[in-house]
């Protein structure tokens, strides 16, 4: 959870700033610990209620890859002409 992650970085950055090496690694570890479970938790919730959406947004459930992809790639043009 630290590597892709900014949060995870800045804590990294803060715990390593304050001198005292012993707290980065208990402090990384409850970080990703916190990641994996907020990710694990959500997961599971869209698992479940599935079956309650399934069907009902049709042809945007079809295209949604398509679709974030293509405003992904406008998204990274935008920023690198910036």
């Amino acid at each position: 959870g630290l590597a892709p992650c900014l949060m995870g970085w800045s804590v990294f950055m803060v715990v390593l700033s304050s001198g005292n090496l012993w707290t980065l690694f208990p402090a990384v570890l409850a970080f990703g610990a916190g990641i994996f479970v907020a990710l694990a938790i959500f997961v599971i919730t869209i698992g479940k209620s599935r079956h309650l959406v399934y069907g009902k947004f049709g042809m945007l459930q079809k295209y949604s890859p398509l679709i974030s992809s293509i405003l992904l790639l406008i998204f990274a043009i935008v920023l690198a002409v910036k």
